[in-house]
């Protein structure tokens, strides 16, 4: 998948869930710092970005 698709469909996903645009593309360029210096094990900024938006949003645990 080129990385114009792999956008929209990061964007698209953070827009069905009621994610802040700014937020979701503040969490996507510091996913992409994170894997280009390796900070991180993962190769993917998009999914990195997701996981961690999905954890920001995340309810306490119960």
């Amino acid at each position: 998948m080129d990385e114009g698709r792999r956008l929209r469909t990061y964007l698209s996903r953070c827009e069905e869930h009621q994610v802040d645009a700014g937020e979701a593309a503040r969490a996507l360029a510091t996913a992409r710092f994170d894997v280009q210096n390796g900070r991180v094990a993962g190769r993917d900024p998009f999914r990195l970005a997701w996981r961690r938006l999905r954890q920001a949003h995340a309810g306490p645990a119960t």
